[in-house]
């Protein structure tokens, strides 16, 4: 089954994809994933820290998300300074 983890629960064996994964092949990298969390924590910090009011903004994935993403079509396509992948894998 490749890179599912096998668990029981209730007697039945659920395969199950390991948390985060590139695809079916692999897991990501340390290096990846520290590229990742680098990139999705700086979202965060730059939304707390440009947020008008006193109330700390909670980690939101979608909203982390939507920011990612809008940052991959300016890095990677209106300046062209990198792949998608290099930037986050």
């Amino acid at each position: 089954m490749g890179i599912y983890k096998k668990r029981v629960i209730g007697g039945k064996i659920i395969h199950e994809k390991p948390y985060r994964y590139y695809d079916e092949y692999r897991d990501f990298s340390r290096i990846e994933l520290a590229q990742q969390d680098l990139i999705d924590n700086s979202i965060m910090e730059l939304l707390n820290k440009v947020n008008p009011s006193p109330v700390q903004i909670d980690y939101d994935s979608h909203i982390v998300a939507k920011i990612r993403n809008t940052l991959i079509d300016v890095i990677t396509r209106d300046l062209d300074l990198c792949t998608e992948r290099a930037f986050y894998p």
